[in-house]
């Protein structure tokens, strides 16, 4: 009997121990992914003060959240004569990117239930007031770190063709 209870707990010790490394390989990869995120933001902020080119052009950024730095780039865009080609290029930058913010709030703002297991992210919808339950999976988060490196990539690419070019 002592001896069946002993392999019992060298089973959940093991099972613990893959939940461990499960929930350390979650956390990793979404580090990463906010990195790519914040390297994203950062250089959109950068290319809004390219852009506005005055001495006061970090106030205007100081604050902005990432979907309303987005907005100030495109309407910046729109006013701006870029050309065509810098104003589609812009537009995709910015539906990518406001698409990849908004997966990425769901794992930075919401909050993980199911236990030490990646399971479900809880997140406050602001208009309505209710809770939505989105699927926490490590895949989603390689993707969307890949997301955001190839937005950093089309962002420095458009600084250099127009505006550093």
């Amino acid at each position: 009997m002592l001896r069946h209870n002993r392999l019992v707990e060298r089973d959940s010790d093991s099972e613990s121990a893959k939940d461990i490394l499960q929930r350390q390989e979650f956390d990793m990869i979404l580090g990463r992914m906010v990195r790519k995120a914040a390297l994203t933001e950062f250089l959109l902020h950068q290319t809004i003060r390219k852009l506005i080119r005055s001495r006061y052009s970090g106030l205007v950024t100081s604050s902005l959240s990432a979907s309303a730095a987005l907005d100030v780039f495109k309407r910046i865009v729109d006013a701006a004569n870029f050309g065509d080609k810098a104003f589609v290029e812009a537009k995709e930058f910015v539906d990518r990117a406001r698409a990849a913010f908004a997966q990425r709030n769901k794992y930075v703002h919401g909050v993980q239930v199911g236990g030490e297991r990646p399971g479900e992210l809880w997140l406050t919808n602001r208009r309505s007031g209710a809770i939505d339950m989105h699927k926490a999976e490590v895949d989603n988060l390689s993707v969307l770190e890949r997301e955001f490196s190839q937005i950093g990539a089309m962002l420095i690419d458009w600084n250099t063709q127009y505006i550093d070019g």
